[in-house]
């Protein structure tokens, strides 16, 4: 088995959770771009990027390497005027989902994301009133650069 990202080298490394399938008990970890021998049969994977991958049902087969690929992800930098609390949601059939939250103490920081439609949410730390929150919606593509500004 082997995972790794289908461009670049963003993961490599990063330590991932091997189960047997429909079980909840880690059985091993691997890192990203390393090559392991497992057992005929399924596994489900869980690679803790952002958001959290879940890949369920990986079928390794006799004298053979099963090879899955994630998406290259964007870097995304948050960078704003003042520090404050932020929260990012992924976007995904109508519904908003929590996938990390923005260091309270910091004005500027830089996450890897895979690639979907995304949801900030910042409102500075020294904001009376709701009025100061930002709210943008943004795009990430499979190798993206680029910065969100949390200016109120």
């Amino acid at each position: 088995l082997q995972v790794k990202t289908t461009k670049g080298r963003y993961y490599d490394g990063l330590v991932y959770n091997v189960k047997l399938n429909k079980e909840t008990k880690t059985l091993t970890n691997q890192r990203i771009g390393e090559v392991e021998k497992y057992l005929i049969g399924k596994y489900d994977l869980e690679v803790p990027v952002i958001p959290r991958l879940n890949i369920d049902g990986v079928e390794i087969l006799q004298s053979h390497t099963t090879t899955i690929e994630i998406p290259e992800p964007g870097t995304i930098t948050f960078a704003g005027n003042s520090n404050g609390f932020g929260s990012v949601y992924l976007l995904r059939n109508g519904d908003q989902e929590l996938v990390y939250n923005l260091h309270p103490a910091l004005r500027q920081q830089t996450v890897l994301l895979q690639p979907g439609l995304y949801r900030v949410v910042f409102r500075p730390a020294k904001a009376k009133t709701s009025s100061l929150t930002v709210v943008k919606d943004f795009e990430v593509e499979p190798g993206d650069e680029f910065n969100v500004e949390l200016i109120f």
